[in-house]
């Protein structure tokens, strides 16, 4: 986990250190309508946050974060990712679930003939988890877990500000960032259409994604979901 913070903290430099402009901030509502391994009606909708911070022609550095569930469990995620879960408090409230990710990547979209580019991925993700069903602190359960992230894709643009991409991605090696050791892999995809006009950004498409792991049930999700946001 150090190696791989250091490692973003030295792209971070590199890329603050080169003149460059861009900066693009996008919400979105992800409607779950297929989903696996998860607590029945507790996750309806994702919320979903997007961030890029530079862009060097083809090559951008960009940051991410989901969630779903009760709005007033956000910082219980928080405190999550940041290893100081309050699992007595959480034993005093109602029972919820709760899904969240964040994730930094670097992405170039390699331009390869007239409107077609070719996109490849590389990043770190943590996925994590909380679920409260009962009267007390042991009925509290949660995980964290990350690994690095490799993605590939196509992406076309068929009108001026009209893009049209395809993207796969694939950790492998996704590991336990808390309590017992447990592995696993993340996999997924994303199909979207996107319009840009000038300060102005919007999306709509298809996702899915899928946590395997190897001692616990993992989740799956897909559906569609649209966006919108603002880009200089």
């Amino acid at each position: 986990m150090k190696k791989v913070i250091s490692a973003v903290l030295v792209l971070l430099v590199m890329f603050v250190s080169v003149p460059a402009a861009a900066f693009e901030l996008s919400g979105g509502l992800w409607s779950v309508s297929e989903q696996d391994f998860i607590p029945e009606n507790q996750i309806n909708h994702i919320y979903m946050l997007d961030l890029t911070l530079v862009q060097i022609g083809p090559l951008r550095l960009a940051g991410s974060a989901q969630y779903g569930g009760k709005l007033n469990n956000i910082a219980d995620f928080l405190d999550l990712v940041r290893g100081e879960l309050d699992e007595e408090g959480l034993g005093e409230l109602e029972d919820f679930y709760l899904l969240g990710s964040l994730g930094g990547k670097v992405r170039v979209d390699w331009p390869v003939y007239r409107q077609l580019s070719v996109i490849t991925v590389v990043g770190y993700d943590a996925v994590g988890n909380i679920g409260k069903f009962g009267d007390s602190a042991e009925d509290v359960s949660s995980g964290l877990y990350g690994g690095i992230t490799y993605g590939a894709g196509l992406g076309v643009e068929i009108a001026p500000g009209l893009r049209l991409a395809g993207f796969y991605e694939h950790a492998p090696a996704v590991k336990n960032l808390m309590g017992e050791e447990d592995t696993g892999s993340i996999q997924g995809f994303d199909i979207s259409i996107e319009y840009q006009i000038p300060v102005v950004v919007a999306r709509a498409g298809y996702r899915s994604r899928v946590l395997k792991l190897e001692n616990a049930s993992g989740h799956r999700l897909s559906g569609f979901y649209v966006g919108a946001g603002i880009h200089f």
